[in-house]
């Protein structure tokens, strides 16, 4: 059965947004040299961290993978939760959202960003057993 979390909208990201937002109004009012160029540039980091931050989604999948789906204009990460060596709550601070740092693999890492922090560490968990209890 699949099991599916949302990314969490973090302060961070909508401030990032906001300025993005607020740089390229500046840039298309100020229309001088090549400030309409750069707040078009602007636009679109803007409607990309848009679509990042409201369709990024984590899937757990009855095969035993995990799918990160960074929204969708981002490239998609699938990850067996096998391979997971370690996942771990990273606090927040005045820039980073909290997130959670996952080791995979070979010396690989990727984040995350759930709404439900803990059960989503304790899903991986619960499935790394569910996959050692099969072997057995």
């Amino acid at each position: 059965m699949n099991r599916t979390f949302h990314h969490n909208v973090s302060l961070q990201g909508i401030a990032t947004i906001v300025l993005l937002a607020v740089v390229a109004l500046w840039c298309f009012l100020v229309r001088s040299g090549v400030t309409p160029a750069l707040g078009f540039v602007c636009l679109l980091l803007g409607a990309a961290g848009v679509d990042r931050l409201v369709n990024t989604t984590y899937t757990f999948t009855a095969d035993g993978d995990l799918v990160i789906a960074r929204g969708r204009l981002g490239k998609s990460i699938t990850i067996a939760v096998n391979e997971i060596i370690v996942a771990r709550a990273v606090r927040g601070t005045l820039f980073t959202a909290r997130h959670i740092v996952i080791e995979y693999g070979c010396g690989k890492i990727t984040y995350a960003q759930p709404q439900q922090t803990s059960e989503f560490i304790e899903e991986i968990r619960r499935r790394q057993r569910q996959y050692e209890d099969k072997d057995n």
